[in-house]
């Protein structure tokens, strides 16, 4: 048996309105909707015989315009039957409906006139309003016992406080460097001294960093200027007008290289743009601040002040951008020891480029991949039997370099050999191997460390006793246990980071804004 429904209320007929199904030919039953919230369906015989779902309000349909349905309707609240003519029509349709959805879907049937009718929906009313009174009350106890159990027994993981604590105490992240500098322009004097920077009395240089995170920047100086006056650095919200960080600093600090600028903490703001308007007050030649090509970020090049030389092409001052978690305190404050931060040390990732370069300086004879760049920062160096692996990445200058880490690890689970060795190593450039595993004219080192676990990442960490300035070669070792097995010992370097002396670079001590000194 089939049952069919009108076209045009087809899609209606499975939503989630209320629904009185009228046994009786479309029209009939206009006279007795209305505006109760249901959706009335008539159900009909045709001339053909077929038994047809339409809306009620809506006249008869030809055969064009059915189509077979093979699901129940959806939310019917009951089926009328005001004729006993009809009850033929019932009869089938209610054996359709248990065959097709279960004796469990199937509908009130209703008798009668429409008091009839009401009286039904009335009771069918007052059980759904209980049913919801007594869904919403087990709702409040769930969740009342919810709020009692995150107040009371719920306990963050002591990993996830540890990672928290490791976060905090993290040093200061490398975000931005500008290209090398090839020029240099002068910083712009302005009269009165209590006048605030304008946009046509100082330079100004968006920074390529939103402010949430923000911890400071290194800002290259070319010549320090001479005489009695101050240098004056804004940092500036553009998107809201508003005044970050003030900077105040005398020309006879001033040295050639990077001034660091820092941050008591590092920002928590969500302001988008970041602006540094730069200007000098006082008496005397003013500072001059290197700047190098703005390359593929034309938006960051910056604006000089009114009546200043423009550079011949977009450019940008040299500088340094650092971040840290949001909120968190730098370090850079006197009274920093009390919240048990360490010192800052700001890291540097080291390039992929200089990564890229790895050589190998001890040769390997095997029929597997031994050695290789694996790109990004990844370097494969497998130990061999009764053999040390070697390579050594080259590094240009790195200013103030104090350190130099990298991660070593397995990255093959069916390693099972224990007790691996790795070991990192700076050497001076033009050294071999064999000096630098004995450690001779070593700038740093770090021990050999033994991977217990061979998939859990261990720290290999070189320090470096004195800040050092010029290039450099990273020798990367690795060996087996006596007696271990060498069959999936994938021994991975990644992670390489650079650790910068941060104290005072160039002679030049940080800088913290106006108001947050101590």
């Amino acid at each position: 048996m089939t049952i069919y429904a009108d076209r045009a209320c087809f899609a209606s007929l499975y939503d989630a309105t209320p629904k009185l199904l009228l046994v009786g030919s479309p029209g009939s039953a206009i006279s007795t909707e209305s505006n109760d919230g249901f959706r009335w369906v008539a159900a009909h015989r045709d001339c053909e015989g077929r038994i047809v779902l339409a809306s009620a309000s809506r006249q008869l349909v030809s055969m064009s315009e059915l189509l077979p349905l093979q699901v129940p309707p959806a939310n019917v609240w009951a089926v009328w039957v005001p004729a006993v003519d009809d009850l033929d029509v019932v009869e089938s349709l209610m054996r359709w409906w248990a065959a097709e959805g279960g004796e469990a879907t199937l509908p009130v049937l209703v008798h009668g006139d429409r008091a009839t009718l009401d009286r039904v929906l009335l009771a069918r009313s007052l059980d759904e309003g209980n049913r919801l009174a007594r869904a919403n009350q087990r709702l409040l106890c769930d969740i009342a016992a919810l709020r009692e159990s995150f107040e009371n027994h719920v306990r963050i993981p002591h990993e996830i406080e540890e990672l928290l604590e490791n976060l905090r105490l993290a040093p200061l992240r490398h975000v931005f460097t500008s290209p090398p500098p090839n020029d240099n322009i002068s910083v712009p004097m302005y009269e009165p001294m209590d006048r605030r920077l304008g946009e046509g009395t100082s330079i100004r240089q968006r920074l390529p960093m939103s402010a949430r995170g923000f911890a400071g920047l290194d800002l290259h100086i070319a010549h320090p200027g001479l005489g009695e006056g101050l240098l004056c650095l804004d940092l500036i919200a553009r998107d809201e007008g508003l005044t970050l960080a003030t900077w105040r600093t005398s020309f006879q600090k001033l040295r050639p290289g990077l001034l660091p600028l820092r941050v008591a903490r590092a920002m928590a703001q969500h302001w988008h743009s970041l602006e540094l308007h730069i200007a000098a007050e006082g008496v005397g030649d003013p500072p001059r601040l290197a700047m190098g090509s703005a390359g593929l970020l034309p938006e960051y090049s910056l604006i000089p002040a009114i009546d200043a030389d423009l550079p011949p092409e977009p450019s940008m001052l040299a500088m340094r951008l650092w971040g840290g978690l949001p909120g968190v305190v730098t370090g850079t404050r006197s009274g920093a020891s009390a919240l048990r931060v360490p010192p800052s040390e700001p890291v540097i990732p080291i390039d992929e480029f200089s990564i890229a370069g790895v050589r190998l300086t001890r040769e390997i004879k095997a029929s597997y991949p031994c050695f290789g760049h694996l790109g990004g920062t990844k370097v494969l160096l497998r130990p061999l039997p009764n053999k040390v692996s070697a390579a050594a990445i080259s590094l240009q200058a790195i200013s103030h370099l104090g350190a130099v880490s990298c991660s070593v690890a397995v990255d093959e689970k069916r390693c099972q050999t224990r007790r691996l060795g790795a070991r990192l190593v700076v050497m001076p450039p033009g050294c071999g191997p064999d000096e630098a595993e004995r450690g001779e004219g070593a700038l740093a080192a770090s021990e050999w460390v033994e991977l217990d676990d061979p998939l859990e990442a261990r720290m290999l960490k070189a320090r470096l006793p004195e800040p050092h300035q010029g290039p450099l070669d990273l020798h990367l070792f690795t060996r087996l246990p006596k007696g271990g097995a060498i069959q999936h010992v994938r021994m991975v370097f990644q992670n390489f980071e650079a650790e910068i002396r941060d104290h005072a670079i160039d002679g030049m001590s940080i800088l913290l804004p106006c108001g947050e000194e101590e």
